[in-house]
C-alpha cells in the first residue's frame, strides 16, 4: 500500500529497451497513462520532452550507479501537459533495471523563473536609471547603479562597503539619519 498510494510517482523501468516494469499510480497520474496495469510494458521514451535526456540519464545511471535529485522536463502523454519532473533513481546490473522516484516540480521552476525575470526587469530598471540609487545593509553601501558611480566619479570598487553616511553632506546627516530611523521604526 505503501508503495501504491505514496505521493510520490515510483517506478521501475529496464534500461535495455526503456520499457516500464513497474510504477504505482502517482507514477501514471504524472506521465498520463489511464492505469498501472495499462503502463506496464511501455515506453518511457515517449513522456520525455526531449527524447535525447533519456539517452543521457540513462548512460549517468550505468555510469554511475545512480542519478540523484535531476530536472528535466516530461510530458503527460494524456494531457499533452509539459511539466518539469525532479527524479532519482538507482541501477540494478543484475536486472539491468532503473528503480527511482519522480515528483512534479513544475510550480518551483515557474516561481524560479518569475523570480529572475523580475530580477532582470529590477536590474534593468536601476541600472539604467538616471537618478542615483544605493542600497544599504547593515549600515554599509551594497549596491550601487551607474548613476551613482557617474555623480560622485570614483569607481565602485572604492563606493562600495563604505558606510552609507559616507555620501551625506555633514550638515544633513542627523536629519537623513533621524528620518532612516522613523522609517525603521515604521513611522511615517
Amino acid at each position: 500500500n505503501l508503495y501504491r498510494y505514496a505521493q510520490v510517482g515510483l517506478f521501475e523501468t529496464s534500461l535495455k529497451n526503456a520499457s516500464i516494469i513497474a510504477c504505482n499510480q502517482r507514477y501514471v497520474d504524472l506521465i498520463g497513462y489511464p492505469s498501472v496495469e495499462e503502463a506496464i510494458g511501455r515506453d518511457v521514451l515517449a513522456a520525455y520532452e526531449n527524447p535525447d535526456d533519456r539517452i543521457v540519464i540513462s548512460r549517468i545511471i550505468r555510469e554511475q550507479g545512480y542519478i540523484k535529485d535531476h530536472v528535466t522536463r516530461f510530458v503527460n502523454l494524456s494531457t499533452r501537459r509539459k511539466f518539469w519532473g525532479k527524479f532519482s533513481a538507482r541501477y540494478d546490473s543484475t536486472l539491468y533495471v532503473a528503480e527511482g522516484s519522480i515528483i512534479d516540480i513544475t510550480p518551483l521552476k515557474e516561481s524560479e523563473e518569475a523570480l529572475r525575470e523580475s530580477e532582470e526587469k529590477y536590474r534593468l530598471l536601476v541600472n539604467n536609471d538616471n537618478e542615483v540609487i544605493m542600497v544599504a545593509q547593515g549600515g554599509r553601501c551594497i549596491m550601487l547603479n551607474p548613476s551613482m558611480i557617474t555623480l560622485v566619479g570614483y569607481p565602485e570598487s572604492v563606493l562600495l562597503h563604505r558606510d552609507f553616511t559616507d555620501f551625506i553632506h555633514p550638515d544633513d546627516r542627523e536629519l537623513v539619519l533621524n528620518r532612516h530611523y522613523q522609517r525603521m521604526r515604521g513611522e511615517e
